[in-house]
């Protein structure tokens, strides 16, 4: 890979052309904004049907957080995206920067989809950061197997937590399933026979005008 880039634009084309990487080709550019709008696309998708609660707010954040990072990562797999972000004068801590910056996408989640999670922006942000700091003190060439195990680590613990709950969850289901079932086969379950988990007073069918229409 060569690592000569070329000189920047002038004015906003400029900024555009520091934020990909100078000298990004047509194809490299062709790749980040079209998975980018197939992250956002599949966001929109996903929320619409599977979080219909959501407002409109947080559909909006979820597509914009699946536009930056499926655009992101294949930004910064490109060649041009390296040849800038790692040229002469970018060092550790200018990396440790730009990774801090990715916190604010993490105490995001954690307030508008975990209903204020703190803990999780907390914990999930020290991980990142962490975890960037191995990776830069590491051998270069082992970096870049660090950084995917570290990767590996964070998507397992996910994925584990998931399931997790959602197992409990259908546990918990079967058991309040099984428990209901025992009131039905006792005849326990409806308001006439005294028994079950509610009580009815003075129901209204029970008064002589139920079915009373006044003209």
């Amino acid at each position: 890979m060569a690592w000569d880039y070329p000189e920047p634009r002038s004015g906003w084309r400029g900024a555009f052309d520091r934020f990909m990487g100078l000298g990004a080709t047509r194809a490299e550019l062709t790749l980040e904004f079209g998975f980018a709008a197939l992250g956002g696309v599949a966001m929109l998708a996903y929320a619409l049907t599977a979080f219909p609660q959501w407002s409109i707010v947080q559909i909006a954040v979820a597509v914009l957080l699946a536009f930056d990072m499926a655009g992101g990562v294949v930004t910064n797999a490109t060649s041009s995206a390296k040849r800038w972000y790692h040229r002469a004068g970018q060092g550790a801590r200018q990396h440790l920067q730009f990774v801090a910056l990715h916190v604010v996408h993490l105490f995001i989640v954690a307030g508008l989809f975990r209903s204020g999670d703190w803990r999780y922006g907390v914990a999930f942000s020290l991980y990142l950061v962490l975890a960037a700091f191995i990776i830069l003190r590491a051998p270069l060439y082992l970096q870049r197997s660090l950084a995917l195990g570290l990767t590996g680590l964070d998507t397992v613990w996910h994925i584990s937590h998931y399931w997790a709950r959602r197992a409990f969850f259908l546990r918990q289901l079967k058991k309040n399933a099984d428990f209901v079932k025992t009131y039905v086969d006792r005849g326990w379950l409806g308001m006439k026979n005294g028994h079950g988990f509610y009580t009815y007073p003075n129901p209204a069918y029970q008064q002589p005008d139920f079915i009373t229409t006044t003209k």
